[in-house]
């Protein structure tokens, strides 16, 4: 192992004879512009050269099998050929190298971890070689190689919209993260799980589409945290809104809350702009749910929302929806749905303050 402490200042540097690059070796190199690594080391280590943010070139040979958790972070290298010889590539390895623009993944790698390319905001071709059975491209996204598994999308690629691919049904953690160029991306109804963060910082994502039929039961922590959201639709198979979801998410003005949701986590709505709210009135009083209907209340975190009111009245056949019913159960709302019942009893919203009978459903 080698380490940073005796460079003096140095931009070039050789390495003779060692097996590896150790942990943090050349971590916070800055006046390090190029590396020549030998054929006898078999594995860069641990943040090796995390912060090396002069580094402009290096070589990797084909004697290196690992390479470590951000062992490049921060570096300033343009493109990067892994050799054949690289089974797995860690998590965050190529975090937040801005200069970034190409990389290219052999058929020899197995395994990709969370975040390999995260921040690096100039990547715009992720390229797969034919001969791996692990893992594809399209479109210089990256995926699983049976398409069902969406890792990193290239965030340099200037695009203003994108529809994930009817193919996938999970969105990993952080796969959009950082992505500066999108507007509005289209999420197919294949789509079964996006992981905390998928969108976070995504600060000019405008919209998120999310097509008829979705299977998202969850709208995960820190999802759209800091993203630019000024609209969306939450699917009605959502059930939970996890803590920071939309956390200063500085457009999103409104939201609908489907009557599915009994989670909402803490500060979910925090710091964003949100000032209007339609929940299921049965949630009031709830974790996290405002306490009553109308102005200055607090939803997840945001407080100074007016709330509005929704209320599903579920029957069966042969049943009628009585005034009693109506009455106790109304709470305020301005717009209901009626379901399985049969009839609507006599004068059962004529008594109960409820105006807005263009709502009922």
């Amino acid at each position: 192992e080698i380490v940073s402490a005796n460079l003096n200042g140095a931009n070039e540097v050789i390495i003779e004879g060692y097996n590896s690059i150790g942990s943090n070796a050349f971590n916070g190199a800055t006046t390090v512009t190029s590396i020549v690594i030998p054929s006898t080391v078999t594995s860069i280590g641990y943040q090796a050269f995390q912060g090396a943010n002069n580094l402009t070139d290096v070589n990797i040979p084909s004697s290196v099998t690992s390479i470590g958790v951000r062992a490049f972070y921060g570096t300033a290298l343009t493109s990067i050929t892994i050799p054949e010889s690289v089974t797995s590539i860690e998590s965050a390895t190529f975090q937040q190298m801005n200069s970034l623009t190409s990389i290219s993944i052999p058929a020899s790698v197995t395994s990709i971890g969370l975040g390999v390319f995260n921040w690096s905001t100039s990547l715009a071709n992720i390229t797969v070689s034919s001969s791996n059975t692990h893992y594809k491209t399209i479109d210089g996204v990256l995926f699983d190689y049976s398409g069902a598994t969406l890792i990193q999308y290239n965030l340099g690629y200037v695009r203003s919209s994108y529809a994930v691919p009817t193919s996938v049904t999970t969105i990993v953690n952080p796969a959009f993260m950082g992505a500066l160029h999108l507007n509005s991306i289209t999420i197919p109804a294949s789509v079964e799980t996006i992981g905390r963060y998928a969108f976070y910082s995504t600060t000019y994502l405008k919209e998120i589409i999310f097509e008829p039929g979705s299977q998202i039961t969850s709208i995960e922590q820190y999802v759209f945290y800091e993203s630019g959201l000024s609209s969306i639709t939450i699917p009605a198979s959502v059930t939970s809104i996890g803590t920071n979801a939309f956390f200063q998410t500085g457009s999103l003005t409104s939201i609908y809350i489907p009557t599915d949701v009994d989670s909402i986590g803490t500060d979910a709505f925090q710091n964003s702009f949100l000032t209007e709210a339609t929940i299921n009135v049965d949630m009031l009083g709830k974790t996290a749910f405002p306490t009553s209907l109308g102005s200055g209340q607090t939803i997840g975190g945001k407080s100074g929302v007016n709330i509005s009111g929704y209320k599903i009245f579920s029957g069966s056949s042969g049943e009628t929806l009585t005034p009693a019913t109506v009455e106790s159960n109304l709470r305020g709302a301005t717009e209901v749905i009626i379901e399985g019942y049969t009839s609507i009893g006599a004068e059962a919203f004529g008594n109960n303050g409820f105006t807005v009978t263009t709502n009922l459903k």
